[in-house]
């Protein structure tokens, strides 16, 4: 029961790669068919989330299409992890957990949470969790290396690049403690949905080319020569 449990998490958990959404669980359900005896058990599964504006209570539908497609990216994902020695015994904050590990669980901190610029700081942490190897000059690195992993063009890793620096200013507000003023909280809302759709293109890049799930399984020492050549040639 507990692993059909774990199960059933994980599959709301990674709901957000078809698209962004509220599913909220308290009670899951199992049907049991043991050597023909039929029985039902329960068993509390607490999951919750919002959608990138911080709506609870918002309608989404998905069509028969999406949960197709929901259920093979699940899977794709979970095999991804497994291959990769994922395990629910080891601590995120261990290093035997990868940079991959805890780049999904900052990202399903930042879908608990109903404050979309709160949304975007862990949003930022999961991206520091995959990229990030120093501290120094943060936002400029993580930005660059972001744009350079994700970008299929010139154009494309510029946007990129300057949509990084927006959201960097609003993480900044947050993590010192600062208020954000109205011109920047308005344009929040946004700022977290693209974040999410960014994040999204990041973990099928991951599964989808070798190359690339090599640069975020590699150690620190891999990353910065990776991301050195991608500056100079």
């Amino acid at each position: 029961m507990h692993c059909w449990m774990v199960w059933v998490d994980w599959v709301l958990q990674d709901s957000w790669l078809v698209k962004d959404n509220c599913f909220i669980s308290e009670v899951a359900y199992c049907r049991s068919n043991l050597n023909g005896v039929l029985g039902w058990c329960s068993n509390s599964l607490y999951a919750q989330a919002s959608i990138s504006d911080g709506d609870r209570q918002c309608s989404i539908e998905f069509s028969e299409g999406d949960m197709r497609e929901w259920g093979e990216r699940l899977n794709t994902l979970r095999m991804h992890l497994d291959e990769k020695g994922y395990s629910v015994f080891t601590p995120i904050v261990s290093n035997k957990a990868t940079r991959v590990d805890r780049f999904l669980n900052f990202i399903q901190i930042a879908r608990r949470s109903s404050v979309p610029a709160m949304k975007i700081s862990q949003m930022c942490s999961a991206l520091e969790s995959l990229f990030s190897t120093s501290t120094t000059e943060l936002t400029h690195r993580l930005s660059e290396r972001v744009a350079f992993f994700i970008g299929e063009s010139s154009e494309d890793k510029e946007l990129i690049y300057q949509f990084m620096k927006k959201v960097y200013a609003v993480r900044s507000q947050v993590t010192h403690g600062s208020h954000i003023n109205n011109a920047v909280a308005e344009s929040t809302p946004e700022l977290s949905l693209k974040m999410l759709e960014l994040l999204r293109r990041i973990v099928f890049k991951i599964l989808e080319d070798d190359s690339s799930s090599d640069v975020v399984y590699g150690d620190n020492e891999f990353i910065e020569s990776h991301f050195r050549r991608c500056l100079f040639f």
